[in-house]
């Protein structure tokens, strides 16, 4: 994982944690919006010590809904009534974003997928017709601009199979059915990513525009919506990256010992526990989306 063996080498005394939430599709019987994951960001970030003044500074990186959800958590942020929150607020010095959708997504297929369920607002709310991103994005970006921080866009430049619903008859023969207008699945059915390819996060939703008046905040990718940040060793991708997040915690860095690394682990809320914040480490967040 270039996050864990590739960091630490090039961002002296950073170390990383991950930060997963369950945003299942098929077959949720969960409500929670997205609100609702971010809340719970912040308030791990609350509870294992990020409003102490001797934090490390941080720098996020997020993937798609991650970044969604990460905008959203700095907002209630900085929305807090308490001053210790705004002190987290504080020490974020920018945030790195994979094929975010803020201007929304192609997502026919997650539509048919989620029709009639408890997460169908979920979906609904990264549409492009959605008045939450439409909100979120007017909120979020007069805080950024207020707080100075970097944000750089990173986005796709490959197309990505979309979902369909496999099925077998009782002849045992196979067949499939797009989705995009067979929303009915078969009790015996399958949700694969075996549908026709099609661009999930434009370059204009991932940057939100930013690659026309500001394209050097900008990178292109040239993998899928789903390998973004899937890097091997030496990529000039992950380069880029190092590059951007030493432009974020340089100033702020204590230079030392780089072998400190990166903390891994599982993909678990719980992960931000074990982890104490130190303002001699410089601390990357990754959201995974």
């Amino acid at each position: 994982m270039w996050i864990r063996d590739e960091v630490p080498e090039s961002v002296a005394g950073a170390r990383g944690i991950l930060y997963g939430y369950d945003a299942s599709v098929a077959d949720s019987d969960s409500f929670q919006s997205i609100r609702d994951i971010a809340r719970g960001f912040f308030e791990q970030l609350r509870a294992t010590g990020w409003q102490r003044d001797a934090a490390a500074p941080l720098a996020f990186l997020a993937h798609s809904l991650g970044g969604i959800i990460l905008m959203d958590a700095l907002l209630q942020i900085a929305d807090s009534r308490n001053n210790l929150d705004s002190s987290i607020l504080g020490k974020v010095r920018g945030v790195i974003l994979f094929g975010v959708p803020t201007l929304g997504m192609e997502q026919e297929n997650l539509r048919a997928m989620t029709e009639g369920r408890a997460n169908e607002t979920l979906i609904h709310d990264l549409s492009r017709e959605s008045n939450y991103l439409r909100n979120l994005n007017q909120s979020y970006f007069g805080v950024a601009k207020l707080r100075r921080l970097l944000v750089f866009w990173g986005y796709e430049t490959r197309t990505s199979p979309t979902l369909e619903v496999t099925s077998t008859l009782a002849h045992s023969w196979p067949f499939t059915r797009l989705i995009t207008w067979y929303t009915q699945r078969a009790a015996d059915g399958r949700w694969t990513r075996t549908g026709p390819h099609q661009i999930l996060v434009d370059r204009h939703s991932a940057t939100h525009r930013n690659i026309d008046h500001d394209p050097q905040s900008t990178f292109p990718i040239n993998e899928n919506h789903s390998d973004l940040v899937k890097f091997t060793r030496g990529n000039a991708h992950s380069r880029s990256v190092i590059s951007n997040l030493n432009a974020m915690l340089l100033p702020q860095r204590v230079r030392g010992d780089s072998s400190k690394g990166i903390r891994s682990g599982p993909t678990a809320a719980s992960d931000i526990g074990d982890s104490t914040p130190d303002q001699q480490d410089p601390v990357e967040f990754t959201l995974t989306g």
